[in-house]
């Protein structure tokens, strides 16, 4: 079925997300992690592909949030869901700077979710 090559390369693009942001914070310490999903693209720092950095990519959506409790940004969420359930992918993605990956079949994914194994 095409959503599990969709749903392996969304796992794939959040790896990717989550280690961009870990060079991200690392370079920019005064920040912490990006304020959008596109600081981390070619018209930011360059560390992921100018798709992904769209948001949207191999079928599914993806959303991110900075966490702004305090300056530097300590933390964000990440989830990446199917454009159509069922079609272009059947589980929902989510991970944050703990850098687990969670997933959910029927709704989106959230912290409280299994992780991925």
């Amino acid at each position: 079925m095409l959503f599990r090559s969709n749903e392996s390369a969304a796992v794939s693009s959040i790896h990717a997300i989550n280690t961009a942001e870990i060079t991200y914070s690392s370079a920019n310490p005064l920040i912490g992690y990006s304020v959008l999903l596109t600081d981390l693209g070619p018209a930011g720092a360059n560390y992921i592909d100018n798709v992904l950095a769209g948001g949207t990519k191999s079928g599914y959506a993806f959303t991110y949030v900075q966490s702004v409790v305090d300056i530097p940004s300590d933390g964000y969420t990440l989830n990446a869901d199917p454009i159509t359930r069922g079609v272009t992918g059947q589980r929902s993605f989510f991970s944050n700077q703990q850098n687990i990956t969670r997933y959910n079949v029927t709704a989106v994914a959230g912290v409280g979710d299994p992780p991925i194994q």
